[in-house]
């Protein structure tokens, strides 16, 4: 909904190939995950 109120009238067909784009780069930024795994960390 965001997108389709942002992006200009001739862009709006292509609103899907962006979100994509986002997701793909949060998963080349972000490989663990947004939150961090409380259980996987290494105890002494």
């Amino acid at each position: 909904i965001l997108l389709q109120s942002l992006l200009p009238e001739d862009l709006r067909a292509f609103r899907e190939a962006f979100v994509f784009i986002v997701v793909i780069a949060v998963l080349l930024l972000r490989p663990q995950g947004l939150l961090p795994a409380r259980g996987l960390r290494e105890r002494v």
